[in-house]
């Protein structure tokens, strides 16, 4: 790692462990943690307007936690919880099963990524690895709170403690997802916010800002 990042004159990093990592390796003057931009969606309709629909989107398996995605619906549907869940994307090595009011759907085009994100009111990412997701960052764009789990760049995405779980556990997502599909004012408050931390963090005139700070100090 050092003999590929030694020539560069500034390293960016993502997350927090390639962060730490780059520092390690050449120096903390020569490294900075940026996040991806992502272009803020302002036509997306409220939180509060969408059906009550889960969404998750990413591979199909055990490493995204769609296993305790599909445990977490069978407790919300036993509490009678209103709504959907949809997972979208190619199954990896965990087939969820048939479940009431849960689609399984094949992949998407990422140019309907955006559009697929405004029908929803909660996305859902509960994975046990990450770096940093864009789904999560695209939902924040759009003004949909997410429940995701406290894994690699995560955190530092939620600008709402009620937004993270731990990994694996079925109870505490359920009870976070069937927060949001149930109280539309919570939904709202939350995405709210949530692009509003997008727009102040991620958006591409910040991110654009920051680069062209760290080229002109070169």
């Amino acid at each position: 790692m050092r003999t590929a990042l030694r020539p560069a004159h500034h390293v960016t990093c993502l997350s927090d462990g390639a962060y730490r990592a780059a520092r390690e390796a050449v120096g903390a003057a020569r490294v900075s943690q940026v996040p991806n931009p992502v272009a803020i969606d302002l036509e997306s309709p409220p939180a509060d307007e969408t059906d009550p629909v889960v969404l998750f989107a990413g591979v199909v398996g055990l490493r995204k936690g769609v296993d305790i995605l599909v445990a977490a619906w069978r407790k919300l549907l036993d509490r009678g919880v209103e709504g959907t869940c949809r997972i979208v994307g190619p199954v990896d090595d965990f087939e969820p099963p048939r479940l009431e009011r849960l689609t399984v759907e094949g992949p998407v085009d990422p140019r309907n990524m955006r559009q697929l994100i405004r029908t929803a009111r909660v996305i859902a990412l509960p994975s046990r690895s990450e770096a940093m997701p864009m789904i999560l960052g695209e939902a924040l764009a759009a003004g949909r709170p997410f429940v995701a789990t406290m894994v690699g760049g995560i955190p530092s995405l939620a600008p709402s403690p009620g937004m993270l779980v731990p990994v694996g556990d079925v109870d505490a997502l359920a009870e976070a997802l069937g927060g949001f599909l149930m109280d539309r004012a919570l939904a709202l408050a939350t995405g709210t916010r949530a692009q509003q931390f997008c727009l102040d963090t991620r958006s591409p005139d910040v991110i654009g800002a920051r680069f062209r700070a760290i080229y002109s100090a070169g």
